[in-house]
């Protein structure tokens, strides 16, 4: 068992105040057979009313800020243990089917059917994995959070979420539930993609960016089908002045060994 320290900060300025901003925050590492948290610490600026999920939504804050502001910070920071365990939750049909962003073309399609007749196991998925990473030239703002697999693999480039929605399309059409999860990655960034697939009875990760197998140096924020579900940042506000009030976000990300 291995260690991880995090420490994560999402910033959000707005162009002029707001109030009534409603917010949802994937922003605690999950807690599974493969992770466990521990000490992690959250602050929320300006002071929000909090409420903490539950059950699936454990990683989740919500809250409101009722009063002006420009200016909003979450920072959370903590442990993670790298457990040798895999996640064993049997899987929901969702995992099998494809979404607005992950539907294949027949280009997909045809890619798909290299691997028709093969037993679907761990070193098929890794098959796939290596053919996605080979698809795409990671390139920084060549997609946004609106792009889909089918177009990422038209411009043949892209950024974590292209190669993760892509590896789901491909794996859900061979017939094995795949998910789509963001986090955070070993070094110093930003946030991260990556997928896991539910191969022999328990869950398998896979990092089709940087072709390798996702077992250590990652921390789970959010797990869902496709990069829309496991938006780490939802919220609403109101503009205090005529007009609509603009939001910029940065993000500051640091996993380490301890």
């Amino acid at each position: 068992m291995s260690f991880l320290d995090f420490d994560y900060e999402l910033k959000l300025t707005f162009s002029s105040p707001v109030a009534d901003h409603r917010f949802i925050l994937r922003c605690l590492p999950l807690c599974d057979l493969s992770q466990l948290p521990d000490g992690v610490k959250a602050e929320i600026f300006p002071h929000s009313v909090l409420w903490r999920g539950s059950g699936n939504e454990s990683g989740t804050l919500m809250g409101s800020v009722g009063f002006e502001h420009t200016e909003f910070t979450a920072h959370t920071h903590g442990r993670v243990f790298e457990r040798e365990g895999y996640d064993v939750t049997p899987p929901h049909l969702a995992f099998l089917h494809f979404t607005s962003v992950t539907e294949p073309d027949e280009v997909l399609r045809e890619t798909a059917k290299i691997w028709e007749s093969r037993k679907r196991n761990y070193e098929l998925a890794l098959e796939v994995m290596e053919r996605v990473n080979s698809l795409l030239v990671y390139t920084e703002n060549a997609t946004d959070s609106d792009t889909t697999a089918v177009e990422a693999l038209q411009m043949q480039k892209g950024v974590c979420q292209d190669y993760a929605h892509i590896y789901c399309s491909l794996m859900r059409l061979l017939g094995v539930p795949t998910r789509y999860v963001a986090g955070l990655l070993q070094g110093v960034g930003e946030t991260h993609a990556w997928n896991e697939c539910y191969i022999d009875g328990h869950w398998r990760a896979f990092d089709c960016t940087n072709n390798k197998p996702a077992t250590h140096g990652y921390v789970k924020l959010a797990v869902g089908v496709d990069a829309r579900q496991c938006a780490l940042n939802r919220g609403v506000f109101t503009p205090l002045y005529e007009g609509s009030a603009k939001q910029t976000q940065s993000v500051r990300a640091l996993v380490e060994t301890s």
